[in-house]
């Protein structure tokens, strides 16, 4: 199964987005796209309390930071925080830290001096010492990557699902790691209550028909298929089959893509062409 394309269309309609999927690489864009989306400068909701929960999420450690304002996701609102090595996203209802990124951490990080199991240990270390269901849960390491950024440096990168019923649900832990360090240098944790039936109307064939007819004149050489809880425009969880359609090479163009159907519906919610 192409977990990579699927992690990537659920992140796209969830939580707070493909800026924080990984560390490395999305620093350097990801502040610009951050910027750009922070409202509500003004308004300082509960920021001493904020404060006091990023001070406890870095166990005391005495860190000078800035309230930059609120910034919309599909399914809530985020107060974004920062100093001049951190930046930290608090969801604003329930006041949980749901995503923290290190900028020094990504300091020599050319060198692969950790192999991959130790970095595992440390990334599902760090995910039970700040991620409170995380032994709770059907936790399913679904990612595990050596991310190369050419000059951006190295990441290992480590993600973990919740299942239930076969469905990877909004619950989900992303960590990257330095691979010559091991230090820590982005973190995502994300916790929501389930709101849909996990029980799909559509089949897993009907759903495939549908996504094939998404694109023209495709010989199909292979089909992955994922039920996901996604979140949508709507700000509405909905179970979706997630169906990567991969086809014979045309002219050296690889013809294909991800496409989202509606689990309850047979809708298309969204299709991701390979180009």
């Amino acid at each position: 199964m192409r977990t990579h394309n699927i992690l990537l269309a659920c992140a796209l309609m969830c939580c707070i987005g493909i800026i924080l999927v990984s560390g490395a690489s999305a620093i350097s864009q990801g502040e610009k796209n951050v910027e750009s989306q922070i409202v509500n400068q003004n308004n300082i909701l509960d920021c001493e309390e904020a404060k006091h929960q990023i001070q406890a999420f870095m166990e005391g450690k005495d860190i000078s930071i800035e309230y930059k304002g609120t910034m919309p996701t599909p399914s809530g609102e985020m107060m974004l925080f920062r100093s001049d090595d951190e930046i930290y996203y608090i969801n604003s209802q329930s006041r949980s830290i749901e995503g923290a990124m290190f900028f020094k951490s990504l300091d020599n990080s050319n060198e692969v001096q950790l192999n991959a199991e130790n970095a595992q240990k440390i990334a599902e270390d760090y995910a039970k010492s700040k991620y409170r269901p995380f032994t709770q849960k059907n936790m399913q390491l679904i990612r595990s990557d050596l991310l190369d950024h050419g000059d951006g440096g190295k990441e290992y990168l480590f993600v973990w699902c919740e299942i239930v019923n076969g469905a990877l649900t909004p619950n989900y832990v992303s960590i990257s790691i330095n691979p010559n360090s091991g230090e820590v240098i982005s973190y995502i944790g994300i916790e929501r209550t389930l709101d849909v039936d996990l029980d799909p109307e559509i089949s897993r064939q009907d759903a495939i028909k549908t996504a094939i007819t998404q694109f023209k004149e495709i010989e199909v050489s292979n089909v992955d298929t994922q039920l996901a809880v996604i979140y949508t425009d709507q700000n509405e969880q909905c179970l979706t089959w997630v169906v990567t359609i991969d086809g014979e090479e045309s002219d050296s163009t690889i013809r294909g893509g991800t496409v989202l159907v509606d689990a309850m519906s047979g809708k298309v919610v969204q299709v991701d062409p390979y180009l």
